[in-house]
């Protein structure tokens, strides 16, 4: 297995598809930070930027991530290469978790890169700013990073049921298109979405948005001008709920794609 785990990490660093995705969507958002702040006078920092933006550019980033998983995943499927494998005599566990575990592993990374990396470069050109400690913004990218491995171990699971990768990389935009929804309130006025908020790490997508999202309030001096403040802190135990149930579900997703693709007839 671990032959196997080699040779698709050095298959995922020679995608060149990989790098199209990650560093496109990378740039359309940067291109929103710069053309939204440079306009201004005087220029928006990073961290202004960070409450507003850190949860639609984590959603952006739930598609490059579902994406990487597909596309990785399934290659050897369309060409028969793990056909071959089984043949060859290798057992289905190996030829599951050989490419599983290389895409639940990059997939979080390269996710985390498409949405930190930005703020991380427009603070290096224009400054960070005081709204929000820069450790407080990594902290909730390092936390957004468990529902995110739980969403790509679903992504690697329906990946080895319909064994189709373009129809894992469809699907990838469902849930990018909900965490956003989620983020900007758009989806909040269903009730329904309402409750799931109260308890984001239900599902991975809420808690995506969850942690993109600041609480916050209006005040005003005497001149009327409107500040905002945030209130970063996170309770204890939702991150606990965040930690126990992401690593769940993603042994749980795990255990159902291999079940599958353990009894499944590979024609």
């Amino acid at each position: 297995m671990l032959d196997i785990i080699r040779f698709q990490f050095r298959q995922l660093l020679r995608k060149k598809i990989v790098y199209a995705i990650t560093l496109l969507i990378f740039a359309v958002l940067f291109m929103i930070l710069f053309f939204s702040g440079t306009a201004e006078e005087p220029v928006t920092t990073a961290s202004e930027f960070a409450p507003n933006m850190l949860s639609i550019f984590i959603g952006c980033a739930a598609l490059a991530a579902g994406s990487l998983v597909g596309m990785a995943s399934g290659d050897d499927m369309s060409d028969k290469t793990i056909n071959h494998e089984i043949m060859a005599g290798r057992s289905r566990a190996a030829s599951y978790l050989g490419r599983v575990m290389p895409v639940l592993i990059a997939a979080p990374i390269v996710a985390m890169i498409v949405y930190g990396a930005p703020f991380l470069l427009y603070g290096a050109l224009y400054g960070w700013g005081d709204t929000l400690p820069a450790s407080v913004v990594l902290t909730r990218c390092l936390l957004a990073m468990l529902p995110m491995l739980r969403l790509c171990a679903f992504m690697a699971m329906l990946t080895f049921i319909t064994k189709n990768a373009l129809l894992t990389v469809t699907a990838a935009m469902a849930p990018s298109f909900i965490t956003i929804g989620l983020a900007t309130g758009a989806a909040q006025s269903s009730a329904v979405f309402s409750k799931l908020m109260e308890r984001p790490w239900l599902i991975s997508v809420a808690d995506l948005a969850y942690y993109g999202t600041f609480d916050s309030w209006y005040t005003y001096n005497l001149k009327m001008e409107t500040y905002m403040t945030y209130y970063p802190s996170i309770p204890a135990g939702n991150i606990a709920m965040t930690v126990i149930l992401s690593l769940v579900m993603t042994a749980v997703y795990l255990v159902i794609g291999y079940h599958y693709f353990h009894f499944d007839d590979m024609d």
